[in-house]
């Protein structure tokens, strides 16, 4: 993967935090429809199937489970990364840890087949990343990469 970086002139404390910006669940740039409508639309929901994620167990432990009962049907051994960002994009799982690795995944129904991993930020993840036509976009602390896919 090739890519490019856009620095920002802020510091990453000035970036938005959990709940916010003062951490207050305040949004203050939310503009609420006029009026508000009667009923809302549903655009999609999910039933059943499975949930892939990342445990903190053992530092880091990637794994898929039943929705509906919750029983596990595959993990890692752990040590994937303190926290991360799941994407399921079609067949493929993409956890981008915070410490900036990007592990790519295949699934196999049920269960995951890591077969990428590449490091695309030297700098603490806290957002998830954005996949776009050829590439993909990472923030890690005041940097937002450009990575591509060619």
């Amino acid at each position: 993967m090739r890519g490019v970086e856009v620095g920002g002139s802020e510091e990453p404390e000035a970036w938005t935090q959990w709940r916010g910006t003062g951490r207050d669940a305040v949004i203050p740039e939310f503009i609420p429809p006029a009026p508000w409508p009667e009923a809302l639309n549903l655009m999609w929901s999910a039933e059943g199937g499975e949930l892939f994620g990342i445990l903190q167990k053992r530092k880091g432990q990637l794994f898929t489970a039943d929705a509906r009962t919750g029983a596990l049907h595959w993990s890692t051994e752990g040590r994937s990364g303190e926290n991360g960002f799941t994407v399921v994009a079609g067949d493929v799982v993409l956890f981008l840890m915070n410490e900036g690795e990007l592990i790519v995944a295949r699934r196999t129904h049920p269960g995951l087949e890591p077969e990428h991993r590449y490091t695309v930020a030297d700098a603490a993840v806290w957002s998830y990343p954005v996949l776009l036509d050829g590439g993909i976009l990472v923030k890690a602390g005041s940097m937002l990469s450009l990575w591509s896919f060619d």
